[in-house]
């Protein structure tokens, strides 16, 4: 459940000492990702929560790339062991790889 997974992404954050911040009705910028997670040593990236067989709208996909465009890191969590390969890549975050 989309739910459980976006709880467990706010856990693991705090857990290792970061700010997990819902982002949400921000005039003009609709499709933003859920989730702005900022990290122990300055990292910071966007974490879009799906269900399990969800997919990213069109306008999801955009923003994404928009953020990737400046440098800014964009993951996709399906699933509870996607927030933990997140978390444990943090000191090396790679790129979006699983947008569908």
């Amino acid at each position: 459940m989309e739910k459980d997974v976006e709880k467990y992404l706010h856990d693991r954050v705090k857990k290792v000492g970061g700010y997990c911040m819902k982002m949400e009705n921000i005039p003009g910028f609709n499709g933003i990702p859920d989730r702005l997670v900022l990290l122990p040593g300055g990292l910071v990236a966007f974490v879009e929560v799906k269900r399990q067989d969800g997919s990213l709208s069109t306008i999801q996909k955009y923003r994404i790339q928009k953020l990737k465009d400046i440098g800014i890191k964009v993951y996709v969590a399906y699933s509870k062991q996607d927030v933990s390969k997140i978390i444990k890549n943090m000191n090396g975050w790679g790129e979006c790889t699983n947008i569908k």
